[in-house]
C-alpha cells in the first residue's frame, strides 16, 4: 500500500476538521406589506399566480381569498356538506398544475380550488386514511401524503411503545409515512417515524359520563416531514437532526447530520406550557379534565434539535425546519436544500408564526392584545 509522505500527511490530517462555514442569518423585521383585516384563526396559506392568497381560517371556518393589492377578502364555498362546501378546512396543497385542494377534516374529503380561486367540487380522502387523516402534503403527480395512525394494527393488536415509562396503554412509538395514489388507488408505506411518549391520561366528563384524553409530554422527540412540489419527501429524524430522503422514484439517501446546540428545558419553558392549559382546564365549565401537574409529565433535560408540525416548503422546493430556541427567543428557521444543507437561517420577529410562501416572500402572522392575528408580507 502506498503511504503518503509524512509531510503531506500531517497537512491532510487538519483538513478532516474544518468545519463548514455558518450559514448566513437573516432578521426578518420590516414587512413588505401589511393585510388591513384581522383574522381569528388564521392556519396556512398559498399564493395562487395572479398573487392573490388562498387561505383557511379553522374559527370560521371559511377559506378564503385574500388581495393584498386591493384589500379585500373574498369567502370562498361555505360551511355545509354540499359539493362545494366544508366543515373543518386545513391547510391549502399545491397539486397539479396550478389546482389547489384543501383537506376538509370534517368530512374526510378534498376540496379543489381552481388556479383563479373557485371551488369545483370534491372528493373523498381513501378510507384507510380514517377518521381525519393528516394530509399534509401532495405533489405535481397528484399524489397525497398524510401521516398514518400510530395505533395502526398488526397481526398482533396495536404496535405498542417499547419503553415501561409509557403510562398511556396502547401507545405506539412511532407512525408510518404514507403517499396514496388516486389515480391507482393505491397506498405506500414510505417509512416509519418517531413518535413523542404520551404523559399519564387525563380523565374527566359530564352528566355521568366519564372520558379519558392522553396528553403528549412536552418537548417530546418526534420526528416531522415535508414533501416538495416535485414529490420529493424530506424525513427529519430528530435524533441527530439529518434528512432520510425518498425520491419521486423511491430512491433513498440520507444526509449528513446537521449541527445544532441542545438547548435546556428551563423553569420558564416548564411554565410557559403548564399555565395556559391549567388555566383553561380549571375553568369550572359543565364538562371539566383534571388540570395537569407539573409531575404528570417526564420533562426532558433539552429540547429537540427542532419542533415537529411546523415544516413547511417554498414553492422552490426549499425545507424550512423551525428550531428549538431559548424560551422567550426569536423564532428561528433552517432553510434546507436538496442535498439536506442548511443555505441559510430566519429570525422571525418575537410572537410571529410562519403561515406560508409566495414568490420571494414569506407571509407571517401575530396576534395583538385582543388575540386578533395580523398578516404581513416580508421578503425573503
Amino acid at each position: 500500500m502506498v503511504r503518503p509522505a509524512p509531510r503531506l500527511a500531517a497537512l491532510l490530517v487538519p483538513l478532516l476538521f474544518i468545519q463548514a462555514p455558518e450559514p448566513p442569518t437573516i432578521r426578518l423585521a420590516k414587512p413588505l406589506a401589511e393585510f388591513p383585516d384581522t383574522f381569528d384563526q388564521l392556519n396556512s396559506v398559498v399564493e395562487l399566480r395572479d398573487g392573490r392568497l388562498l387561505a383557511t381560517d379553522f374559527a370560521g371556518p371559511t377559506v378564503q381569498l385574500l388581495d393584498f393589492a386591493h384589500g379585500s377578502r373574498t369567502t370562498i364555498g361555505r360551511k355545509g356538506a354540499g359539493p362545494n362546501e366544508y366543515m373543518v378546512p386545513d391547510r391549502p396543497l399545491p397539486g397539479i398544475g396550478d389546482t389547489l385542494f384543501v383537506a376538509d377534516m370534517g368530512q374526510n374529503r378534498f376540496l379543489r380550488v381552481t388556479a383563479d380561486g373557485r371551488v369545483a367540487g370534491s372528493f373523498a380522502f381513501p378510507a384507510a386514511a380514517g377518521i381525519g387523516g393528516q394530509f399534509r402534503g401532495a405533489d405535481r403527480q397528484g399524489r397525497f401524503y398524510y401521516l398514518g395512525s400510530r395505533y395502526a394494527e398488526s397481526g398482533g393488536g396495536p404496535r405498542r411503545a417499547r419503553s415501561p415509562s409509557d403510562a398511556f396503554a396502547g401507545a405506539a412509538d412511532s407512525a408510518p409515512l404514507l403517499r396514496w395514489n388516486p389515480a391507482k388507488n393505491r397506498i405506500d408505506t414510505l417509512a416509519r417515524l418517531r413518535m413523542p411518549m404520551l404523559g399519564k391520561p387525563a380523565t374527566g366528563g359530564s352528566s355521568g359520563h366519564q372520558v379519558m384524553m392522553s396528553r403528549p409530554q412536552p418537548f417530546g422527540a418526534e420526528d416531522d416531514w415535508a414533501v416538495t412540489p416535485d414529490g420529493r419527501v424530506a424525513i427529519l429524524r430528530v435524533a441527530d437532526y439529518h434528512i432520510d430522503w425518498v425520491g419521486p422514484d423511491g430512491r433513498r439517501t440520507a444526509s449528513v447530520p446537521i449541527p445544532f446546540r441542545r438547548e435546556p428545558v428551563t423553569r420558564a419553558d416548564r411554565n410557559r406550557i403548564l399555565q395556559p392549559v391549567q388555566a383553561m382546564l380549571s375553568g369550572g365549565t359543565k364538562f371539566t379534565v383534571a388540570a395537569p401537574k407539573e409531575s404528570d409529565f417526564t420533562w426532558p433535560d433539552f429540547k429537540p434539535p427542532f419542533i415537529a408540525h411546523f415544516t413547511l416548503v417554498t414553492p422552490e422546493g426549499l425545507i424550512w425546519v423551525q428550531r428549538s430556541v431559548p424560551d422567550g427567543a426569536e423564532p428561528m428557521y433552517d432553510e434546507i436544500d436538496a442535498r439536506g444543507r442548511v443555505v441559510r437561517r430566519y429570525l422571525l420577529p418575537k410572537g410571529y408564526r410562519l403561515v406560508g410562501f409566495g414568490k420571494g416572500v414569506v407571509y407571517l402572522t401575530h396576534a395583538d392584545e385582543d388575540d386578533l392575528l395580523h398578516l404581513e408580507r416580508f421578503a425573503r
